[in-house]
């Protein structure tokens, strides 16, 4: 997924380092198609009621140059409040503003101004709101990186009176596949920065989280509070995401989240249950449909009522062809691993992918079974195009699967070997 296709602030920063991600919406620019509306409803007892409606607009270089936000007003959409973003040479947001509809004029309301390193990392963010008269200092957030481009810092201070004051700390370590392994969050106490929080995370050989232990400072110990567990089909898609919380002497069985895809890896459901102490109970479900090219164009979230689904909300999804842009201006700003061609194929293929900066880069091929096969790449790249040819004379006909690590991008495709 492009990299400024959401532009979210760490003001709402989740603390938990997820390495995975679902193939949940596979649009923008890996499969050329742009998100340009969202439309939200709730459900009344018996019918689907309007809620808001999200419209963005795109820049000629694909990266969304405006959003705006409607809410239903009786049998009509109203502007509620829009935003407009601003891109350096490199594609790297700069400047998103955010203004409010009064009903005749669009009145200021909040900026934030992203400022970045040579290698595009993200160094600051700086938050502002409009007073009517003049901007005005709110908090900065200043992230620092280590030699492969890993976060290893991120400080959040707020402004008071005339100077920037430390408020949060977060700290990343890596191991040497540089997958983050530990978290850590501090508060500033005025002198020095006291530890609030910290997560742990274990990884398999695929470099993909299995692992995550939750856990909170009790003034000289850390206590466990929870685990998360994660398991994945052999295209490495998230299938189970297992919660149990800590009684103090052992790990509870907690909450279950386990996911369902189609045959072309798109997330098709989300279902969540409660141990109840004797059986699993359902709680909620989220169910995904999809277009021919993979997007998904509806989202809808059901609770069980202890013995039926009943609707809880729906969202649907719009969508555009991308225009066509400057491939080398793409490469040097996002990383993609691009659908293999032929396919399918005998007995040799061609893959391409791009990374955005120079990163540690692996490529690999598996089984149906989740055997590595063959390693096509495993040493560190410069930003840039790559494509490559892979020969499978010597294996029988087939699903196989290519997956690529760099940084923390991680992609999955599938290919067909028919002899």
């Amino acid at each position: 997924m492009q990299k400024n296709f959401f532009l979210k602030s760490d003001l709402n920063h989740k603390f938990i380092c997820e390495k995975f991600r679902t193939k949940l919406n596979k649009t923008h620019l890996e499969n050329d198609f742009l998100l340009v509306e969202q439309i939200h409803q709730n459900w009344d007892d018996s019918v689907w009621i309007n809620n808001y409606r999200q419209s963005t607009t795109y820049d000629g270089n694909n990266n969304p140059s405006g959003t705006l936000f409607q809410i239903w007003s009786e049998s009509t959409w109203v502007d509620a409040s829009r935003s407009s973003i601003i891109y350096d040479g490199n594609n790297n947001p700069i400047e998103l503003l955010i203004q409010s509809w009064d009903g005749s004029l669009w009145g200021n309301g909040s900026k934030y101004l992203y400022t970045y390193d040579g290698n595009n990392n993200y160094t600051e963010s700086l938050y502002q709101t409009w007073n009517s008269i003049t901007w005005v200092n709110v908090e900065k957030l200043t992230n620092s990186y280590d030699g492969s481009n890993n976060r290893i810092a991120h400080l959040i201070q707020s402004w008071i009176i005339s100077d920037w004051v430390n408020t949060d700390l977060y700290s990343y370590t890596y191991d040497e596949n540089n997958n983050c392994i530990e978290s850590l969050f501090q508060m500033w106490n005025n002198s020095i920065w006291m530890n609030q929080f910290k997560s742990s995370y274990i990884y398999n050989g695929s470099n993909i989280i299995t692992e995550e232990i939750f856990q909170s400072w009790g003034g000289s110990i850390w206590n466990n509070e929870i685990k998360y567990s994660y398991n994945y089909d052999v295209g490495q898609n998230l299938i189970e995401k297992i919660i149990q919380p800590w009684d103090g002497y052992s790990w509870l069985t907690g909450s279950i989240n386990s996911f369902t895809y189609d045959e072309n890896n798109n997330q098709i459901e989300s279902l969540f249950k409660i141990w109840n102490g004797f059986v699993w109970m359902n709680h909620w479900k989220e169910v995904f449909a999809y277009d021919g090219n993979n997007n998904c164009i509806e989202s809808l979230l059901q609770n069980w009522d202890g013995s039926n689904w009943v609707n809880e909300r729906k969202d649907s999804y719009a969508y555009i062809p991308v225009t066509a842009v400057n491939e080398d201006l793409i490469s040097l700003n996002s990383y993609s691993l691009s659908n293999n061609y032929p396919n399918p194929f005998n007995p040799t293929t061609t893959i391409k992918y791009k990374i955005s900066s120079r990163q540690f880069v692996s490529l690999k091929i598996f089984d149906v079974l989740g055997t590595e096969i063959e390693t096509l790449v495993n040493e560190e790249k410069s930003a840039g195009n790559y494509e490559l040819n892979w020969n499978a004379a010597n294996l029988p006909s087939g699903v196989y699967f290519y997956r690529m690590n760099a940084g923390d991008y991680v992609q999955t495709r599938k290919m067909i070997l028919l002899k």
